[in-house]
């Protein structure tokens, strides 16, 4: 008879850990946020960037997730939330660019 595994929480992602690169932890952040999961999403945001973008991006979240948005309110020109800078010398990236902007 073999013993089922119980299910992994999401803290042991490999997204989650702390040897995941921060793109990786960042993309994991967005994923959560387009969720709805906007609690953990800004956890590893304020972790992960510097305050006034965390906002920035925790801002661009919001206005994609509120319930009953109108399509007009979520393409408001809310700033684009943007990566910080990994340490191979990328540039940032927007989250823009994840929806061919």
């Amino acid at each position: 008879m073999a013993m089922r595994r119980a299910p992994r929480p999401c803290c042991a992602a490999p997204a989650a850990q702390p040897t995941a690169s921060a793109k990786v932890r960042q993309n994991l952040a967005l994923a959560l946020g387009l969720q709805g999961k906007m609690g953990e999403a800004e956890q590893i945001l304020r972790r992960e960037l510097p305050p006034e973008q965390a906002e920035q991006n925790l801002r661009w979240l919001r206005a994609r997730s509120t319930p009953g948005a109108t399509a007009a309110a979520a393409s408001a020109p809310v700033s684009a939330p943007v990566a910080a800078p990994t340490p191979g010398g990328d540039t940032a990236r927007t989250w823009n660019s994840l929806q061919g902007g």
